[in-house]
């Protein structure tokens, strides 16, 4: 009876100590010091459409994001040749030319509201278009880790360069559930962890769930190249809908500069960082890579090709 009366006050203690630890709180202010504002450049340009670039100005945690700066003077350069002021338009400034391949461009800029002093200056080339062999993906080709097949697309490339050169590949599914459906739904492909291709598992970012896929041609320098991604295919696998369904995988592949592709990589693991949290693991805050003299940003070429497969599940009704 005594050692039941003992163990009722040990429980009663225990009681009342969580109720005053979790009663105490107390309103802890941070102060986060001002920082000076640096201008913020934006502007992946190609060979396929005219040179767009946003300015902005950085900000804190506590701001809101700032209107883009509509009063600077950019001057655009080819070959170290200046070629026009560009105009700003519509949250943009924009060339009126398309670039070229093979051409390097840069930019000055002065802002008024900065110090007089200060230029902003950045340069890239646009890299030679790459060469897409042939696309083709199979079902099933594998089995993840939760038992369920995956597809996978084979993008084979012909690299014809003799030096190191930067990729970039995205696959994107355009896709009807349904006869009945009258508008394609559209997303970015899941990649899956199983992914072993060795040109992709040499970047290291597989772990990230990388939208796109960036990597270098350091085992197929100036050879052909058939790569292995692993992706989801939720029409393959699902059942609940039993009429026609239509599939378009659709494969971009993009010869990038180095600077291009420096910014990519670490944008995959900045974009990780932001969406993790406890349960699926935190991710250690990443430096963005920037190619900006006098502010932050990224200025850079790339050119692109794009294929499509269309392939047809189910029976039509």
């Amino acid at each position: 009876m005594i050692k039941n009366h003992r163990v009722l006050v040990k429980v009663f203690v225990v009681f009342v100590l969580s109720l005053y630890l979790s009663s105490c709180t107390k309103i802890v202010e941070i102060e986060i010091p001002d920082t000076n504002k640096v201008p913020v450049i934006n502007c992946l340009f190609s060979n396929d459409s005219i040179l767009q670039l946003r300015l902005s100005s950085s900000f804190s945690l506590c701001e809101d994001i700032p209107a883009p700066i509509n009063n600077a003077n950019i001057l655009l350069f080819e070959n170290d040749l200046l070629i026009e002021n560009l105009s700003f338009l519509n949250g943009f400034y924009e060339s009126n030319i398309v670039p070229k391949s093979g051409k390097r461009y840069s930019i000055k800029a002065s802002i008024p509201e900065f110090d007089n002093d200060l230029e902003i200056i950045a340069f890239d080339t646009i890299p030679s278009e790459p060469i897409l062999y042939s696309f083709s993906f199979n079902d099933s080709a594998i089995f993840d880790m939760q038992g369920y097949p995956a597809s996978q697309a084979i993008i084979e490339i012909e690299d014809n360069s003799y030096d190191l050169q930067y990729y970039e590949v995205m696959l994107i599914m355009k896709y009807k559930r349904s006869s009945l459906d009258t508008i394609y739904e559209k997303r970015i492909a899941d990649y899956c962890a199983e992914n072993y291709d060795p040109v992709l598992t040499d970047e290291g970012l597989l772990d990230f769930k990388p939208k796109t896929l960036v990597f270098s041609n350091k085992r197929f320098i100036g050879q052909k190249y058939s790569l292995k991604i692993n992706f989801q295919n939720t029409l393959y696998l699902e059942d609940s809908y039993p009429q026609f369904k239509e599939l378009k995988l659709i494969v971009h592949l993009r010869k990038v500069s180095k600077s291009y592709y420096k910014y990519k990589k670490q944008l995959t693991i900045h974009q990780s960082s932001l969406n993790s949290d406890f349960w699926s693991g935190t991710t250690e805050p990443s430096t963005m890579y920037s190619n900006i003299t006098g502010g932050y940003g990224i200025f850079a070429g790339y050119t692109q090709i794009t294929d499509t497969i269309t392939k047809y599940y189910g029976f039509i009704n």
